[in-house]
């Protein structure tokens, strides 16, 4: 076997499928691999499928997966080991915890050679955009880039250095955005990646105290959801272009954004992606909204199958117009961290009150939604202008017009909102939510 041929069937996501029919010939051909290992070697996979009367024969194509029952991040955590393949040396394994954006973070487990194929999926993502050989990246998040794990096996060390991007700085989101600027302008980075919040509120930083010459090639955004204000704040900080991503640590990259269409291209030679609309499978077409629902693809060592991010997605065209042969998404809701209970009982996603706010352009960068009892909400608005009385009365206005029920809305003007623990801005938090489910 050539060293290219093994490098493309190690690795993947190392370059583009050519045509529709070759990307989904090798998605259902990795499918049927992954639920045929799953049964065979992974015991809560086993039983699920068991209960649900499959045998290794019966998940072909992605038209098959609507068999397979779903599974949660607590059916993961309440399995434990039985999650994870009895094929691997657990002492041998990378282990990571998710973030916890839920409150319950999971342990997920994954194998050096998962490990490097995800980076692969996040080199192509990087080389879509225009990165370079050699070109420096700062990160802007709360846990630094680490391929330490991968140090202790012999013979990997050097290859890791290749494959994971080792030339990156990290910085810490929590910093103060003046003192990130700084740094940024003395290392001069080719490429930043960062939390949108944070890239917005360095924007504003670089609108009024400049980069001293420096701007990098571009700027990728992810893990927080990238609106037309902030996306605007942060062009005109750096004066070059943004572009988000959705990625997770069970699935790897997900989705990046089209240059040309600003559709999002969805990762199907890695992740199968499904929705779920009010408890039932969602058709795929067109502007279709619903709860996202994945399978990755190649991990195999703790299997992701039919798995619930929390994440809520809006179906794109089936094929992107600029001629990838990817499923595309018009947008990503991201993680519902709370619902709200409205007085009537109903329970609803908090995003429908906040696209209500689009309209008024000096609401600001950041905005953050606490809803005290059913019947009062709290808006807290760090303001890029001078919001009027009447402009406020129009807010909770239109805040009380989306939720079509008697709420009463308390908006705070304040300087700043702080972040999370885990660095990221929580934008909806409730006091009344039990759970994160979202009926409505």
């Amino acid at each position: 076997m050539s060293s290219r041929k093994f490098f493309k069937e190690i690795f993947p996501g190392y370059g583009f499928p050519s045509t529709r029919e070759e990307l989904i010939g090798y998605r259902d051909y990795q499918l049927r691999r992954l639920i045929n290992y799953a049964i065979s070697n992974v015991p809560y996979y086993r039983r699920v499928l068991g209960e649900a009367g499959l045998t290794h024969d019966d998940v072909r194509t992605i038209s098959d997966l609507s068999r397979v029952p779903l599974t949660t991040k607590d059916d993961l955590r309440e399995a434990g080991l039985e999650a994870v393949s009895k094929r691997v040396v657990t002492s041998r394994v990378l282990e990571k915890f998710t973030t916890g954006t839920t409150g319950n973070p999971l342990l997920i487990r994954r194998t050096i050679r998962e490990q490097l194929i995800a980076g692969q999926f996040w080199r192509r993502c990087l080389r879509y955009y225009g990165h370079r050989p050699g070109d420096h990246l700062a990160v802007i998040s709360i846990y630094p880039f680490r391929s330490a794990a991968l140090e202790p096996v012999r013979g990997l060390r050097r290859f890791a250095k290749f494959i994971m991007h080792n030339r990156r700085t990290h910085l810490d989101c929590r910093q103060d955005p003046s003192d990130i600027l700084e740094t940024l302008k003395r290392i001069r980075p080719e490429i930043l990646i960062g939390y949108a919040g944070i890239l917005a509120l360095l924007g504003e930083e670089a609108c009024e105290k400049g980069t001293g010459g420096w701007s990098p090639r571009f700027i990728l955004s992810g893990s927080e959801t990238l609106s037309a204000s902030r996306r605007e704040r942060i062009q005109q900080g750096f004066g070059v272009p943004v572009y988000d991503y959705y990625s997770t640590y069970e699935g790897g990259i997900l989705a990046w954004e089209c240059r040309d269409t600003g559709f999002y291209h969805i990762a199907e030679d890695h992740i199968v992606a499904e929705t779920l609309s009010n408890g039932r499978l969602s058709e795929r077409s067109d502007r279709e909204q619903g709860e996202i629902i994945i399978t990755n693809l190649h991990n195999f060592c703790m299997p992701f199958v039919r798995y619930r991010l929390g994440d809520y997605i809006t179906w794109g065209p089936c094929t992107c117009p600029c001629g990838a042969p990817f499923s595309t998404l018009r947008g990503i809701e991201g993680r519902w961290m709370d619902h709200f209970i409205l007085p009537s009982g109903k329970r609803i996603h908090p995003m429908k009150i906040y696209t209500g706010l689009h309209e008024f352009k000096d609401i600001g960068l950041q905005v953050q939604f606490e809803q005290v009892t059913p019947d009062n909400i709290i808006l807290r608005i760090v303001p890029s202008g001078r919001l009027t009385e009447g402009m406020l009365d129009d807010i909770r206005r239109t805040i009380i017009e989306c939720l079509s029920e008697p709420v009463r809305v308390d908006v705070e003007i304040v300087e700043r909102i702080d972040p999370e623990p885990t660095g990221k801005y929580k934008i909806f938090k409730s006091r009344t939510a039990e759970d994160t489910a979202v009926t409505s």
